[in-house]
């Protein structure tokens, strides 16, 4: 953006020129009005700086389904989610996507079970967000790798409470068995 006046870029010369302050004063209203339109066309060229109209055109272009009621973020991260490169997926690459992405996920595979697990915190995570998790989850990941979401809240009680695990085992014998002297 132009950030002195045209008033201040003229000539010594021209100081105290009517006319040449009136034009420095309609240059100015055009040329910040074509300043500011230039800038919003230059933010709209990325996805991560478009405005409401830019993603817009961004989802137009990729046939990406629009839901007005969704809001700014959540339309950005499915458009760079739909743009990301052609590379070799990986849970690696996945993690990256959605660091990228800023979708705070502890995620894990356990191998032996064939399943991803991602862990949300349910104070930062929102129901659109689980749902987005969900759907990046199911387009990235193999096909034949279980998915869980799991939601954790960290809960402070003042009670004086204890959680354990009690366990009883009755066993149970009888001494008629054959070849018994009893």
């Amino acid at each position: 953006m132009i950030n002195r006046e045209i008033k201040d870029l003229q000539p010594d010369y021209y100081d105290d020129i009517y006319e040449f302050d009136q034009i420095a004063k309609t240059e100015e209203f055009a040329t910040g009005e074509f300043d500011k339109w230039l800038i919003k066309q230059l933010n709209n060229l990325y996805a991560t700086t478009s405005d409401v109209d830019g993603i817009r055109i961004w989802e137009n272009a990729y046939s990406i389904p629009q839901n007005e009621n969704d809001d700014i973020e959540t339309r950005r991260r499915r458009l760079i989610a739909r743009l990301v490169p052609p590379q070799a997926i990986t849970i690696r690459f996945f993690k990256n996507l959605l660091d990228s992405l800023n979708l705070s996920v502890q995620s894990d595979v356990d191998c032996f079970k064939s399943m991803f697990k991602a862990t949300v915190d349910l104070d930062t995570f929102t129901q659109d967000q689980i749902k987005e998790l969900n759907d990046l989850m199911d387009v990235y990941l193999p096909s034949n790798l279980g998915k869980e979401i799991y939601r954790y809240a960290n809960i402070t009680s003042n009670m004086g409470s204890f959680v354990g695990v009690a366990n009883t085992v009755t066993l149970y014998s009888h001494n008629n068995a054959k070849g018994s002297d009893n």
